[in-house]
Parts: C-alpha cells; structure tokens; sequence
C-alpha cells in the first residue's frame, strides 16, 4: 500500500522565475495591454481599470519591494527543495517503462540534476551541475 510521505503546494505562477526588474518589465506588458481580463468577465485596458481602481497598488510596484518579494519568493522555493530532499519519495509509478519513457527525466527533475526553461515558445531541458 502507498504511504504518503509529503504533500506541498506552490503557485504557478510565472514571476516565481522572473526577478524584480523582470517583474517590473512585465508591467509594461499590461499597460499595453487593452484586454485586461477581469475577474467579471469584462476586458479593460489599463487606463480604464486605473481610472475604476486607482492606484491603491503604485508602492507595491517599487522596485525594493519587488526585490524582498524576488527573495522570499526564492527563500520559499528553496524551502520546498529542501522539504522534497529530506523526504526523498519513491514514486512507484515511474517503475518499468514508464521510468524509460519519462520517469528518468521526472527523477532528474525532482533530484535537482534537471531543470525546465523556455526557449523562445519551447520548453527544454536543462542539466544541472
């Protein structure tokens, strides 16, 4: 019988990999933007949604505050690296062929020996170390 040894959870979001002058470009991306989604389901462009909203959110933007937000992003992941290392899973379905066809990858990833980046619209793999 499987034996649950860890559970952990993280965003998904794409600023866990950008750094803050990354973040801060971005931006720029929806201040262009003239499609903002919503969440009602109405499509404004950033002039709009500043006009309705105002700027309650201009000091979070600044450029130390993403910097300490990069840090405890990073701090955050590094603790869920380190929680994954301690516990040190079998992952019995990537056994057989299914390690051949995938699992050895899926191995290097979880182990750190492999990471996952963007190549313009394609993803690739990365060794680590």
């Amino acid at each position: 019988m499987a034996r649950i040894v860890l559970g952990m959870g993280s965003s998904h979001t794409p600023m866990l990999n950008l750094t803050a002058q990354q973040w801060q470009h971005r931006a720029a991306a929806d201040y262009a933007n003239s499609e903002l989604n919503m969440s009602d389901g109405r499509r404004l462009s950033y002039e709009a949604l500043l006009a309705e909203r105002g700027p309650r959110y201009e000091a979070d933007i600044a450029l130390d505050v993403l910097s300490r937000k990069e840090l405890a992003c990073q701090a955050a992941l590094d603790t869920l690296g380190d929680a994954l290392a301690e516990a040190n899973p079998d992952v019995p379905s990537l056994h057989g062929w299914r390690r051949e066809v995938f699992g050895n990858a899926a191995l290097d990833l979880k182990s750190g020996r492999l990471a996952v980046g963007v190549d313009g619209r394609k993803i690739k793999l990365i060794g680590v170390g």
